[in-house]
């Protein structure tokens, strides 16, 4: 019954919505979550990952990631031009507010962002700003004694989605409920701890 419900939720976001950070960031929440509960997809799942090498040739072959990202790549690439200008002062502590908003060939029409989290730190804080994210995010991932599979997944589901666009770190509703879904389970993982014990 919940893969049936992570299965059609997962159909229904993609057709309904279709707005990729959500939806990458709940898939792979999903699989996971399919994965605990369900054999036959663990065995499926290890079929696809011998596969996967192959599937991610004749992927790279047949799409063009750039269209796939919707410019972002087109978007990567200025911002290494523009990380290339940058002093020793800028590297470490940034451009400031706004550095990152550039005119590109592929999004003419107004000033957008790098589209990554991560490319935005740095551009505009700098190295250290982002050591300090990065710092941050690894001890929250390993602050269980006894890491939980959901809660190490919904994590890198949201590292992932801000490498790859602006995700949960930069949309303050969607941070407030990450931290406190991940609070729950924080607490959830002590208090079985302390019933074995």
């Amino acid at each position: 019954m919940m893969t049936a419900f992570l299965l059609g939720s997962i159909l229904f976001l993609f057709f309904g919505y279709n707005v990729r950070t959500p939806l990458i960031m709940y898939l792979i929440y999903a699989t996971t979550m399919i994965f605990l509960v369900s054999d036959i997809f663990k065995v499926l799942f290890l079929k696809i990952l011998v596969l996967a090498p192959l599937f991610l040739f004749l992927f790279f072959l047949i799409i063009d990631l750039n269209e796939l990202s919707s410019g972002r790549l087109d978007m990567y690439v200025k911002k290494i031009d523009q990380l290339a200008n940058y002093n020793f002062i800028k590297w470490v502590f940034g451009k400031g507010a706004g550095a990152d908003l550039i005119i590109t060939d592929v999004w003419w029409w107004e000033k957008k962002g790098a589209h990554s989290d991560v490319i935005t730190y740095l551009v505009e804080n700098g190295l250290l700003y982002l050591l300090l994210f990065v710092y941050t995010f690894i001890k929250i991932t390993i602050s269980s004694q006894k890491i939980n599979a959901i809660y190490l997944v919904i994590l890198s589901g949201c590292f992932f989605t801000s490498t790859i666009s602006n995700g949960i770190f930069s949309r303050p509703i969607a941070g407030y409920l990450l931290f406190m879904v991940l609070a729950y389970i924080y607490v959830d993982i002590n208090n079985r701890t302390q019933k074995t014990i």
